[in-house]
């Protein structure tokens, strides 16, 4: 295996974990919330807060890590390709709206 897949590997694996515990994360807090219970709702956050910590932090590292290597190893301009270029402006911004307006809610809910 060269090195671009396995960048391309990485990069890939990264996005699905991350997805992944995005939509279970949405799950469970739609189960909770459904029971109207607010110790359940609270736990259910904390343990979402959690998984934000070891899945979704780690996650957007990783994803950009292995998505900007693959792309050097590939010699692709990152900033003339707007395909990679945007996205990452975009993500950039998501973890912006995140850190500055999700995790203040997260932590409130959890209250």
């Amino acid at each position: 295996m060269n090195t671009y897949v396995l960048f391309k590997l990485i990069h890939i694996i990264a996005v699905i974990i991350f997805l992944g515990n995005i939509f279970t994360g949405l799950f469970w807090m739609k189960q909770a919330n459904h029971t109207r219970d607010t110790a359940i709702i609270s736990f259910t956050m904390q343990t979402i807060i959690r998984s934000d910590q070891w899945f979704t932090v780690p996650g957007v590292i990783i994803i950009t890590v292995g998505g900007l290597a693959a792309a050097l190893h590939a010699d692709t301009p990152i900033l003339r390709t707007g395909w990679i270029f945007w996205p990452l402006v975009l993500f950039s911004l998501s973890g912006i709206v995140f850190s500055w307006k999700l995790v203040p809610l997260q932590k409130k809910i959890r209250r």
